[in-house]
């Protein structure tokens, strides 16, 4: 019986040593297999790493694209030539190859400190002014490769009110557009608090569209509305910010020291011609102290197609007594080199009987007020109705009309509305071939990834 217990227990003593191999065996196989795990996971890791770094390259080629396209807008090579130039398919970088109506290639790039060593190259096709110039752009990074599309599309910075900072608008200033029925857009690039930046609402005030800061701002931060303001559409920040494209001078050649041409039978009544060639004043004073207190701006259809274009170099000042009238069937494009000053009592003003919805657009359409770079102050205080628009991209805009402002401003660092009138949107502005205030933007919608 003891030799039996005996055997039992030596048999149990063997089962040992296989039982320990067992173990070692299914532990050796789970460490491996978490090592392979933990492998795996970190090539993934790499790889999505690589991958995120691909597209965002290729984005980056996005962005490239649209700057060489702004990039060709400047004094020497104006925004005009540059898009007659893209809508002419003779210029493909490809001529004579209709299936593959490159525009422009570039690339690769490599950019410097990334990961993967990543780099992009991007193909711009040509575009119309609706459908925008296609652009292709293919960034790779650690053997990952991602294609992305967008179309760049002109955009118009005449989006109402528009400021790069702050907007105030005043007790007394209604808003509206015309047609009834269009939106309003108030916006600034802004995502600070009023009054150093942001969207300032006075009492009882109602918005007849959206009310929009900068991207990413915060609405309760960057738009202050006073007691009963109301916003019929939406406030919110933008997906984009206005971009400000620079004024430059009537170029060239400009006719230095143009005189105002006085009225023989009326001393105090003078007129500026239009010619094939712009108008250039060093400064230009309406009423006092100059002797002429009512400036006509006429056109001539046959010469100019009725546009006048005049540049003043220096201030630009209308007396409380003075007049500025642009004639019927004339245009006037004024380029401000320095500040303006209306006062009070002035009027600038577009010729004819304005009862019509019709009429006030077409009239709309005939002024236009221009700040370049060195232009930092416009104050239009008008004793009546104002019809046109205002850009003046680094200038603080004052408007303080006593009449109806129909149009549209956009200005440098605020705008300040204090209308005892009203400021009355032209939407149809948007769609007059300024090119001088259009830029190239990404077309909302447009991009998507292959």
């Amino acid at each position: 019986m003891k030799d039996k217990r005996r055997e039992i227990k030596n048999s149990r003593r063997g089962l040992g040593l296989p039982l320990a191999v067992v173990i070692v065996v299914v532990l050796a196989i789970l460490g491996i297999g978490l090592i392979q795990l933990g492998l795996h996971a970190r090539l993934q890791a790499i790889r999505d790493v690589a991958v995120v770094s691909a597209r965002t390259a290729a984005d980056a080629g996005i962005e490239h694209a649209v700057r060489y396209m702004v990039n060709g807008w400047n004094s020497s090579n104006p925004k005009s030539a540059f898009l007659t130039a893209w809508n002419d398919a003779t210029v493909w970088t490809n001529p004579g190859v209709p299936a593959t109506p490159v525009k422009y290639l570039f690339g690769p790039v490599q950019l410097g400190g990334t990961f993967g060593d990543a780099e992009f190259q991007y193909k711009i096709y040509k575009g119309t002014f609706k459908t925008g110039y296609q652009i292709i752009s293919t960034g790779t990074a650690a053997g990952q490769s991602r294609t992305v599309h967008a179309a760049a599309v002109l955009k118009s910075a005449l989006v109402g009110a528009g400021a790069k900072e702050s907007i105030n608008i005043n007790v007394g200033a209604g808003l509206g557009s015309i047609p009834n029925g269009s939106e309003l857009v108030i916006q600034t690039n802004s995502i600070t608090s009023p009054p150093a930046g942001g969207v300032m609402l006075r009492q009882g005030l109602t918005v007849p569209g959206d009310v929009v800061v900068g991207p990413g701002g915060d609405t309760d931060v960057a738009i202050i509305e006073k007691k009963d303001v109301i916003i019929e559409g939406d406030a919110k920040s933008a997906e984009e910010p206005i971009d400000f494209p620079s004024i430059y001078p009537p170029n060239p050649p400009l006719q230095a020291g143009s005189v105002v041409v006085p009225d023989p039978l009326a001393p105090t009544v003078g007129y500026i011609y239009g010619t094939i060639l712009p108008q250039q004043f060093n400064g230009l004073t309406v009423g006092s102290p100059s002797a002429v207190k009512i400036l006509y701006i006429q056109g001539n259809p046959a010469i100019n197609g009725g546009v006048v274009q005049v540049y003043v170099a220096g201030p630009t000042l209308l007396s409380a007594d003075a007049q500025l009238i642009v004639t019927v069937g004339t245009t006037l494009e004024l380029y401000l080199g320095g500040a303006m000053d209306a006062k009070a009592k002035s009027v600038i003003t577009y010729g004819g009987v304005l009862t019509t919805p019709e009429g006030i657009i077409e009239a709309a359409k005939h002024i236009s007020i221009k700040g370049t770079d060195s232009c930092t102050s416009v104050k239009l205080f008008n004793d009546g109705d104002f019809y046109g628009s205002v850009y003046a991209p680094m200038a603080s805009v004052e408007i303080g009309n006593k009449g109806n402002f129909y149009g549209a401003v956009v200005g440098g660092s605020t705008i300040d509305i204090k209308n005892s009138g009203n400021f009355i949107y032209i939407p149809d502005l948007l769609d007059l071939p300024d090119v001088e205030v259009l830029y190239m933007g990404i077309k909302h919608g447009s991009w998507w990834e292959e």
